[in-house]
């Protein structure tokens, strides 16, 4: 499993960063150099070609770039979100509720959906404290809203149902 995937237009491309000088697309190795400014922008010099870019927006795993003045959307996906693509690859066919767990234990701050409420995949369902830290737990498909099994405040052990989708 590469380091992440990266979808540019229509072509897909297996990434492995291999050092800070050194990285493997498609099973062929590179070296880069990336530069950032102050304003935002960066240069890139890969495979003796150099680039200008610049992130014009950004959400979860879709980035717009300005390349060399042409702009391109990118979808970027990291090893956690290709095993879960994996994981949950027929699940929505295979089963009508949709069960979100505790991925570790810790303290619920916040509960950020209602029963009957829509939410798309990659929607933040509830702030999750776990060794001081705040993880927002995410949807991993579309659905709506079943059941809240939790409360604000109250702590949860790794594997605990948190929310059920249908």
């Amino acid at each position: 499993m590469s380091d992440f995937l990266v979808k540019i237009e229509n072509n897909t491309y297996s990434i492995d960063i291999l050092d800070t000088k050194k990285v493997k697309v498609n099973d062929e190795e590179f070296e880069y150099q990336l530069n950032f400014s102050d304003n935002g922008e960066c240069v890139l010099n890969f495979g003796n070609k150099i680039y200008d870019a610049t992130i014009l927006s950004h959400n979860d795993s879709l980035i717009t770039l300005a390349i060399n003045n042409d702009v391109f959307e990118i979808e970027v996906k990291d090893k956690t979100e290709q095993l879960l693509e994996i994981f949950n690859k027929g699940r929505e066919e295979k089963f009508k509720d949709v069960v979100i767990k505790a991925p570790m234990p810790g303290l619920v701050l916040k509960i950020l959906v209602n029963i009957g409420q829509k939410v798309e995949k990659g929607s933040s369902l509830l702030i999750l404290e776990a060794m001081k830290m705040e993880n927002e737990i995410k949807s991993y498909t579309t659905g709506v809203v079943k059941e809240i099994r939790v409360q604000e405040k109250t702590s949860v052990e790794k594997g605990d149902v948190l929310i059920i989708l249908e």
